[in-house]
């Protein structure tokens, strides 16, 4: 699998752990007094969630997805997971932990590094 890329950000290295991508379903149930009404309104890619979750990642490449969360702009997301689907999605978090060494902060490396993103649309 090659590496996902977010706009023309190649990643260094692909998520450890990542969430499915495909579609969720839209429900709402409601008790009544002899029954229970269900609403659906189908299933979408549009809206969902995915987290994706490094143990590791160079600082660098950290920096630059910071970039375009900072940016606060819609970016076209490539997973590269054989689909051939692309997604335009705002990047809701990103966060991660310094790789602390001997009481000194690492300005090379992060640890648990998670971003969320919105799937806003397909890209056609």
């Amino acid at each position: 699998m090659a590496n996902m890329k977010f706009d023309s950000t190649t990643l260094q290295s692909n998520p450890t752990d990542l969430t499915l991508i495909r579609p969720d379903k839209t429900s709402a149930h409601k008790q009544t007094y002899s029954s229970v009404a269900y609403f659906s309104w189908g299933v979408s890619i549009i809206g969902k969630l995915i987290d994706l979750r490094w143990s590791w990642m160079q600082a660098d490449e950290f920096d630059d997805l910071d970039d375009l969360f900072t940016a606060d702009e819609p970016v076209v997301w490539d997973p590269q997971d054989g689909s051939g689907e692309s997604y335009n999605v705002e990047i809701v978090s990103l966060d991660g932990k310094y790789h602390m060494e001997f009481g000194e902060t690492s300005t090379v490396m992060r640890k648990d590094v998670i971003m969320t993103v919105l799937i806003l649309s397909e890209v056609a």
